[in-house]
């Protein structure tokens, strides 16, 4: 954000950057209450996150963290707004070492969050 800031000064006023624990609904809550109160429109949300974790907390922080930021700000966004999701292309080699069946589910287009759900339940 310092470097955009420095590039474009007029930046200053509109852009902030604001850090979110992606694996926690408290802090994820918070930072969606304190950005209405603002009364803040969103123009664009980037979801960044990343970390090598065991298993169940890897899912917390890559599957359910960026569904749980964007539910929450999403009623902020301005119309035409972007949300951005960065991966660093894990998910595919997880996808490439699991089992065949769940190879074909995960790679199925018509995927909906329900299996997905279910299946990091399992």
């Amino acid at each position: 954000v310092a470097n955009l800031v420095a590039a474009n000064a007029t930046w200053r006023a509109r852009l902030e950057m604001l850090l979110i624990d992606p694996t926690s609904d408290a802090s994820v809550t918070d930072a969606a209450q304190r950005l209405e109160e603002s009364s803040v429109t969103l123009h664009g949300v980037v979801n960044n996150a990343g970390g090598f974790l065991p298993f169940s907390e890897m899912l917390n922080l890559h599957l359910y963290g960026p569904k749980r930021v964007t539910e929450a700000l999403l009623p902020l966004m301005a119309h035409g707004g972007v949300i951005v999701n960065v991966s660093s292309g894990g998910a595919a080699v997880c996808v490439a070492k699991s089992r065949s069946d769940r190879k074909a589910l995960l790679r199925r287009e018509d995927l909906s969050w329900e299996e997905i759900d279910g299946l990091a339940k399992e």
